[in-house]
């Protein structure tokens, strides 16, 4: 249910994507990029503000996780942060 509402958002992203638009006016954007392995890669895509962890492997894309900064001044690690962002996916 998570990885469709992220890929359902995608695809809202690029079917409102103008290849002719300026730079300024596009909704989609690579953020950072990190190769794990032959033909598998993480990728940090930023669509209208809301940033996404997806990971490829050969032309396989799949969303992760939608990835929010951590609370300041939290103590309770990045693992209860990490679960608080998928319950609210």
């Amino acid at each position: 249910p998570a990885a469709q509402r992220i890929v359902r958002l995608m695809r809202l992203a690029f079917e409102k994507l103008s290849w002719t638009a300026q730079p300024s006016e596009r909704y989609l954007s690579i953020e950072e990029r990190l190769a794990i392995g032959p033909k598998r890669t993480l990728m940090l895509v930023n669509c209208r503000g809301r940033r996404f962890l997806l990971a490829m492997a050969g032309d396989t894309i799949s969303p992760m996780i939608e990835v929010r900064p951590l609370s300041e001044g939290s103590s309770r690690g990045v693992e209860a942060d990490i679960a608080k962002q998928e319950e609210r996916l």
